[in-house]
Protein backbone atom coordinates (compact mmCIF):
# COMPACT_ATOMS: atom_id res chain seq x y z
CA UNK A 1 0.00 0.00 0.00
CA UNK A 2 1.19 3.12 -0.97
CA UNK A 3 1.31 5.88 1.93
CA UNK A 4 -1.42 8.73 1.67
CA UNK A 5 0.80 11.74 1.26
CA UNK A 6 2.00 12.02 -2.24
CA UNK A 7 2.12 8.56 -3.69
CA UNK A 8 5.85 8.62 -4.43
CA UNK A 9 7.57 5.41 -4.13
CA UNK A 10 11.32 4.80 -2.98
CA UNK A 11 12.38 1.21 -3.86
CA UNK A 12 15.54 0.32 -2.60
CA UNK A 13 17.21 -2.98 -4.13
CA UNK A 14 18.96 -5.10 -0.87
CA UNK A 15 20.40 -8.61 -1.20
CA UNK A 16 19.68 -10.35 2.33
CA UNK A 17 22.71 -10.04 4.46
CA UNK A 18 24.15 -13.35 4.39
CA UNK A 19 28.33 -13.43 4.77
CA UNK A 20 29.64 -14.97 1.94
CA UNK A 21 26.79 -13.68 -0.33
CA UNK A 22 27.52 -10.34 -0.27
CA UNK A 23 30.21 -8.23 -0.85
CA UNK A 24 32.01 -10.80 -2.14
CA UNK A 25 35.46 -9.24 -3.60
CA UNK A 26 35.54 -7.00 -0.13
CA UNK A 27 35.36 -10.12 1.64
CA UNK A 28 38.93 -11.36 0.08
CA UNK A 29 40.34 -8.64 2.67
CA UNK A 30 37.98 -8.66 5.24
CA UNK A 31 36.80 -12.13 5.57
CA UNK A 32 33.03 -13.01 4.85
CA UNK A 33 31.72 -11.89 8.57
CA UNK A 34 33.61 -8.54 7.97
CA UNK A 35 32.49 -8.08 4.67
CA UNK A 36 28.68 -8.89 5.49
CA UNK A 37 28.90 -6.38 8.32
CA UNK A 38 30.17 -3.45 6.46
CA UNK A 39 27.38 -4.41 3.68
CA UNK A 40 24.57 -4.65 6.98
CA UNK A 41 25.55 -0.92 7.88
CA UNK A 42 25.64 0.78 4.70
CA UNK A 43 22.42 -0.92 3.61
CA UNK A 44 20.67 0.51 7.14
CA UNK A 45 21.64 3.64 6.41
CA UNK A 46 20.29 3.66 2.83
CA UNK A 47 17.08 2.40 3.74
CA UNK A 48 17.05 4.79 6.50
CA UNK A 49 18.06 7.91 4.68
CA UNK A 50 14.73 6.55 2.60
CA UNK A 51 12.60 5.64 5.39
CA UNK A 52 13.01 9.82 6.35
CA UNK A 53 11.88 11.34 3.45
CA UNK A 54 7.63 11.81 3.06
CA UNK A 55 7.64 8.94 0.73
CA UNK A 56 6.54 5.26 0.53
CA UNK A 57 9.76 3.33 1.24
CA UNK A 58 9.52 -0.30 -0.41
CA UNK A 59 12.73 -2.75 -0.05
CA UNK A 60 12.61 -5.23 -2.73
CA UNK A 61 14.70 -8.39 -1.40
CA UNK A 62 16.49 -10.98 -2.78
CA UNK A 63 16.66 -13.87 -2.90
CA UNK A 64 13.12 -14.92 -2.02
CA UNK A 65 11.94 -16.45 1.00
CA UNK A 66 14.82 -14.08 3.34
CA UNK A 67 12.15 -11.83 4.39
CA UNK A 68 12.49 -12.51 8.11
CA UNK A 69 16.04 -12.23 7.99
CA UNK A 70 15.91 -8.59 5.88
CA UNK A 71 13.01 -7.42 8.63
CA UNK A 72 15.24 -8.54 11.25
CA UNK A 73 18.38 -6.57 9.92
CA UNK A 74 16.01 -4.08 8.91
CA UNK A 75 14.30 -3.99 12.57
CA UNK A 76 13.90 -0.58 14.04
CA UNK A 77 13.40 1.63 10.72
CA UNK A 78 9.90 1.99 10.40
CA UNK A 79 7.33 3.17 7.74
CA UNK A 80 8.95 -0.35 5.41
CA UNK A 81 7.13 -2.35 2.87
CA UNK A 82 8.64 -6.02 1.95
CA UNK A 83 8.67 -7.14 -2.02
CA UNK A 84 10.65 -9.72 -2.89
CA UNK A 85 12.73 -9.56 -6.26
CA UNK A 86 11.53 -11.91 -9.22
CA UNK A 87 14.50 -14.09 -10.75
CA UNK A 88 16.09 -12.96 -13.72
CA UNK A 89 18.54 -9.99 -14.77
CA UNK A 90 18.84 -7.09 -13.42
CA UNK A 91 17.10 -5.12 -15.99
CA UNK A 92 13.88 -8.10 -15.64
CA UNK A 93 13.57 -6.80 -11.99
CA UNK A 94 13.77 -3.23 -12.57
CA UNK A 95 10.84 -3.25 -15.31
CA UNK A 96 9.10 -5.56 -12.94
CA UNK A 97 9.38 -3.09 -9.96
CA UNK A 98 8.60 0.12 -11.69
CA UNK A 99 5.81 -1.50 -13.82
CA UNK A 100 4.39 -3.12 -10.13
CA UNK A 101 4.04 0.34 -9.01
CA UNK A 102 3.18 2.32 -11.28
CA UNK A 103 0.17 -0.39 -11.74
CA UNK A 104 -0.66 0.51 -8.13
CA UNK A 105 -1.07 4.16 -8.28
CA UNK A 106 2.61 5.67 -8.44
CA UNK A 107 2.97 9.02 -9.22
CA UNK A 108 7.07 8.79 -9.35
CA UNK A 109 9.51 6.32 -8.39
CA UNK A 110 12.86 5.77 -7.95
CA UNK A 111 14.66 2.78 -7.55
CA UNK A 112 17.64 2.65 -5.64
CA UNK A 113 20.85 0.45 -4.30
CA UNK A 114 21.52 -0.51 -1.13
CA UNK A 115 25.79 -0.66 -1.55
CA UNK A 116 25.78 3.54 -1.95
CA UNK A 117 26.53 5.34 1.82
CA UNK A 118 26.58 8.92 -0.23
CA UNK A 119 22.52 8.44 -0.79
CA UNK A 120 20.70 11.06 2.02
CA UNK A 121 17.53 11.76 2.40
CA UNK A 122 17.89 15.46 0.91
CA UNK A 123 19.69 13.81 -2.41
CA UNK A 124 16.56 11.21 -2.99
CA UNK A 125 14.18 15.27 -2.88
CA UNK A 126 16.50 16.12 -5.83
CA UNK A 127 15.32 13.24 -7.45
CA UNK A 128 12.30 13.80 -7.00
CA UNK A 129 12.56 17.24 -7.81
CA UNK A 130 14.68 16.28 -11.01
CA UNK A 131 11.40 14.46 -12.08
CA UNK A 132 9.43 17.36 -12.17
CA UNK A 133 11.21 18.69 -15.68
CA UNK A 134 12.51 15.22 -16.90
CA UNK A 135 11.08 11.66 -17.94
CA UNK A 136 14.05 10.10 -15.86
CA UNK A 137 16.87 10.94 -13.30
CA UNK A 138 19.68 8.71 -13.25
CA UNK A 139 22.46 8.90 -10.55
CA UNK A 140 26.03 7.19 -12.07
CA UNK A 141 28.28 5.39 -9.79
CA UNK A 142 31.53 5.65 -10.22
CA UNK A 143 31.86 1.67 -11.51
CA UNK A 144 30.18 2.81 -14.70
CA UNK A 145 26.62 1.70 -13.48
CA UNK A 146 23.80 3.72 -11.35
CA UNK A 147 23.43 4.13 -7.85
CA UNK A 148 19.81 5.32 -8.97
CA UNK A 149 17.32 5.59 -11.21
CA UNK A 150 13.80 7.33 -11.16
CA UNK A 151 11.02 7.59 -14.18
CA UNK A 152 7.21 9.54 -13.54
CA UNK A 153 5.80 6.82 -16.03
CA UNK A 154 6.77 3.29 -17.34
CA UNK A 155 9.73 3.25 -19.89
CA UNK A 156 10.01 -0.98 -20.11
CA UNK A 157 12.30 -0.28 -23.16
CA UNK A 158 15.07 1.98 -21.23
CA UNK A 159 16.29 -1.90 -19.62
CA UNK A 160 16.81 -3.65 -22.88
CA UNK A 161 19.88 -4.69 -24.56
CA UNK A 162 21.92 -3.46 -21.67
CA UNK A 163 25.32 -4.78 -21.04
CA UNK A 164 24.25 -6.00 -17.34
CA UNK A 165 27.25 -6.14 -15.08
CA UNK A 166 29.83 -4.26 -16.48
CA UNK A 167 31.34 -0.73 -16.44
CA UNK A 168 29.20 0.47 -19.73
CA UNK A 169 25.43 0.09 -18.00
CA UNK A 170 25.66 3.78 -17.40
CA UNK A 171 26.67 4.70 -20.91
CA UNK A 172 24.46 1.95 -22.68
CA UNK A 173 21.71 3.68 -20.56
CA UNK A 174 21.43 7.06 -21.97
CA UNK A 175 21.91 6.00 -24.96
CA UNK A 176 18.61 4.02 -24.93
CA UNK A 177 17.44 6.78 -23.46
CA UNK A 178 17.78 8.86 -25.88
CA UNK A 179 16.53 5.99 -28.70
CA UNK A 180 13.74 6.14 -26.80
CA UNK A 181 13.54 9.92 -26.70
CA UNK A 182 12.98 9.66 -23.09
CA UNK A 183 14.18 13.16 -21.83
CA UNK A 184 16.66 12.87 -18.58
CA UNK A 185 18.37 14.22 -15.76
CA UNK A 186 21.76 13.07 -14.30
CA UNK A 187 22.63 13.59 -11.10
CA UNK A 188 25.98 13.61 -8.98
CA UNK A 189 28.26 10.94 -9.76
CA UNK A 190 28.82 8.94 -6.51
CA UNK A 191 30.71 5.59 -4.86
CA UNK A 192 29.02 2.55 -4.70
CA UNK A 193 30.61 0.16 -1.45
CA UNK A 194 33.60 1.22 0.86
CA UNK A 195 36.49 -0.13 1.97
CA UNK A 196 37.86 -1.76 5.36
CA UNK A 197 39.26 2.02 5.87
CA UNK A 198 35.46 3.52 5.41
CA UNK A 199 34.05 1.40 8.01
CA UNK A 200 33.83 3.77 11.00
CA UNK A 201 32.02 6.36 8.18
CA UNK A 202 28.36 4.33 8.67
CA UNK A 203 28.85 2.86 12.08
CA UNK A 204 25.03 3.38 13.48
CA UNK A 205 24.26 6.44 15.43
CA UNK A 206 22.86 10.50 14.85
CA UNK A 207 25.52 12.08 13.51
CA UNK A 208 26.08 9.70 11.03
CA UNK A 209 22.44 8.38 9.92
CA UNK A 210 22.83 11.37 7.60
CA UNK A 211 25.29 13.90 8.40
CA UNK A 212 28.48 12.62 6.67
CA UNK A 213 27.75 15.07 3.70
CA UNK A 214 29.76 13.86 0.42
CA UNK A 215 30.25 17.57 0.05
CA UNK A 216 31.84 18.90 3.19
CA UNK A 217 34.49 16.03 2.80
CA UNK A 218 34.84 17.25 -0.90
CA UNK A 219 35.56 20.44 0.22
CA UNK A 220 37.98 19.79 2.98
CA UNK A 221 39.95 17.79 0.26
CA UNK A 222 39.93 20.02 -2.20
CA UNK A 223 41.20 22.67 -0.06
CA UNK A 224 43.95 20.54 1.36
CA UNK A 225 44.65 19.68 -2.36
CA UNK A 226 45.24 23.22 -3.61
CA UNK A 227 47.41 24.32 -0.59
CA UNK A 228 49.54 21.44 -0.86
CA UNK A 229 49.91 22.64 -4.06
CA UNK A 230 50.18 26.13 -3.94
CA UNK A 231 53.25 24.94 -1.38
CA UNK A 232 54.92 22.65 -3.49
CA UNK A 233 54.19 25.40 -6.65
CA UNK A 234 56.44 28.42 -4.34
CA UNK A 235 58.91 25.40 -3.41
CA UNK A 236 58.87 25.18 -7.37
CA UNK A 237 59.37 28.63 -8.24
CA UNK A 238 62.51 29.47 -6.13
CA UNK A 239 64.43 27.47 -8.24
CA UNK A 240 63.65 29.64 -11.15
CA UNK A 241 64.38 32.76 -8.63
CA UNK A 242 67.48 31.77 -6.19
CA UNK A 243 69.01 28.55 -8.00
CA UNK A 244 71.83 29.00 -5.74
CA UNK A 245 69.82 28.42 -2.87
CA UNK A 246 68.83 24.84 -4.55
CA UNK A 247 72.38 24.15 -5.37
CA UNK A 248 73.18 24.78 -1.66
CA UNK A 249 70.45 22.75 -0.46
CA UNK A 250 71.14 19.95 -2.19
CA UNK A 251 74.93 19.81 -1.60
CA UNK A 252 73.94 20.22 2.43
CA UNK A 253 71.30 17.84 2.32
CA UNK A 254 71.68 15.59 -0.23
CA UNK A 255 75.64 15.34 -0.37
CA UNK A 256 75.03 15.81 -4.04
CA UNK A 257 76.77 18.69 -6.11
CA UNK A 258 74.32 19.60 -9.08
CA UNK A 259 75.38 22.69 -11.93
CA UNK A 260 74.09 25.92 -11.46
CA UNK A 261 71.46 25.04 -14.80
CA UNK A 262 69.98 21.63 -13.13
CA UNK A 263 67.52 23.78 -10.62
CA UNK A 264 65.81 25.06 -13.47
CA UNK A 265 65.15 21.69 -14.72
CA UNK A 266 63.86 20.21 -11.56
CA UNK A 267 61.60 23.69 -10.90
CA UNK A 268 60.19 22.82 -14.62
CA UNK A 269 59.34 19.64 -12.98
CA UNK A 270 58.16 20.29 -9.83
CA UNK A 271 56.12 23.24 -11.56
CA UNK A 272 54.19 20.52 -13.77
CA UNK A 273 53.47 17.98 -10.75
CA UNK A 274 52.26 21.16 -8.48
CA UNK A 275 49.87 22.28 -11.28
CA UNK A 276 48.60 18.61 -11.73
CA UNK A 277 48.26 18.38 -7.47
CA UNK A 278 45.86 21.70 -7.69
CA UNK A 279 43.78 20.59 -10.52
CA UNK A 280 43.53 17.12 -9.16
CA UNK A 281 45.03 15.32 -12.24
CA UNK A 282 46.08 12.06 -12.37
CA UNK A 283 45.73 11.46 -8.68
CA UNK A 284 47.02 8.43 -7.97
CA UNK A 285 50.17 9.58 -9.58
CA UNK A 286 50.69 13.08 -8.99
CA UNK A 287 49.42 12.95 -5.15
CA UNK A 288 51.60 10.09 -4.75
CA UNK A 289 54.59 11.62 -6.18
CA UNK A 290 53.58 14.87 -4.15
CA UNK A 291 54.07 12.32 -1.17
CA UNK A 292 57.34 10.98 -2.37
CA UNK A 293 59.46 14.39 -2.90
CA UNK A 294 57.87 15.65 0.50
CA UNK A 295 59.19 12.53 2.46
CA UNK A 296 62.23 12.82 0.76
CA UNK A 297 62.45 16.11 1.34
CA UNK A 298 62.01 14.83 5.73
CA UNK A 299 64.11 12.28 5.34
CA UNK A 300 67.35 14.60 4.24
CA UNK A 301 66.68 16.83 7.23
CA UNK A 302 66.86 14.03 9.98
CA UNK A 303 69.53 15.46 11.89
CA UNK A 304 67.77 18.70 12.36
CA UNK A 305 64.54 17.10 12.77
CA UNK A 306 66.25 14.89 15.51
CA UNK A 307 67.94 18.48 17.45
CA UNK A 308 64.99 20.71 17.00
CA UNK A 309 66.80 23.48 19.16
CA UNK A 310 70.43 23.01 18.04
CA UNK A 311 71.61 21.74 21.60
CA UNK A 312 73.48 18.42 19.83
CA UNK A 313 75.18 20.63 17.37
CA UNK A 314 75.84 23.69 19.09
CA UNK A 315 74.15 25.53 16.21
CA UNK A 316 71.33 27.51 15.44
CA UNK A 317 67.56 26.12 16.38
CA UNK A 318 65.82 23.97 13.44
CA UNK A 319 62.77 23.85 15.08
CA UNK A 320 61.70 25.30 11.48
CA UNK A 321 62.28 21.76 9.79
CA UNK A 322 59.56 20.49 12.35
CA UNK A 323 56.92 21.85 10.13
CA UNK A 324 57.52 19.41 7.19
CA UNK A 325 56.30 16.49 8.92
CA UNK A 326 52.56 18.02 9.20
CA UNK A 327 53.03 18.82 5.51
CA UNK A 328 54.23 15.04 5.20
CA UNK A 329 51.33 14.04 6.94
CA UNK A 330 48.74 16.18 5.19
CA UNK A 331 50.26 14.85 1.61
CA UNK A 332 49.61 10.99 2.92
CA UNK A 333 45.79 11.62 4.10
CA UNK A 334 45.15 13.44 0.34
CA UNK A 335 46.79 9.87 -1.16
CA UNK A 336 44.71 8.00 0.87
CA UNK A 337 41.42 9.96 0.20
CA UNK A 338 42.18 10.57 -3.13
CA UNK A 339 39.29 8.85 -4.81
CA UNK A 340 37.06 10.67 -2.24
CA UNK A 341 38.35 14.21 -4.50
CA UNK A 342 35.88 14.99 -6.28
CA UNK A 343 35.98 18.43 -7.17
CA UNK A 344 38.61 17.78 -9.27
CA UNK A 345 39.55 19.02 -12.98
CA UNK A 346 39.76 14.83 -14.35
CA UNK A 347 36.37 14.48 -12.31
CA UNK A 348 34.69 17.35 -13.96
CA UNK A 349 35.81 16.47 -17.60
CA UNK A 350 34.20 12.89 -17.27
CA UNK A 351 31.15 13.77 -15.40
CA UNK A 352 28.07 13.76 -18.27
CA UNK A 353 25.86 16.58 -18.58
CA UNK A 354 23.34 17.06 -16.55
CA UNK A 355 20.85 18.60 -19.00
CA UNK A 356 17.72 16.88 -20.37
CA UNK A 357 17.67 15.70 -23.21
CA UNK A 358 14.92 16.67 -25.23
CA UNK A 359 11.86 15.17 -26.48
Amino acid sequence: MLRASDGDVIAVFAKAPVAGRVKTRLAAETGPAGACELYRRIGRRVVAAAARTPHTTVVWYSPSGREPLVRDWLSGIDQLSYRAQPPGSLGHRLRHAFARHFDEGARRVLIIGSDCPAITSRSLSRAFRGLNHADAVIGPALDGGYYLIGLRAPQPGLFREIPWSTGGVFDATLRRARELRCRYRVLRRLRRGAGPPSLTFFQDGPMTQDRIAPRTLALALAVLRVSLGGFLLLWSLEKFFIPQTTVGIWKTFYLVSIGPQLPYAIGAVETVLSLAIIAGLWRRVSYGLGLLLHFISVAASWKQLIDPWGLLSGGRPNHLFLAGVPVLAAFFALYLLREADIWTLDHRRSRPSASPRPA
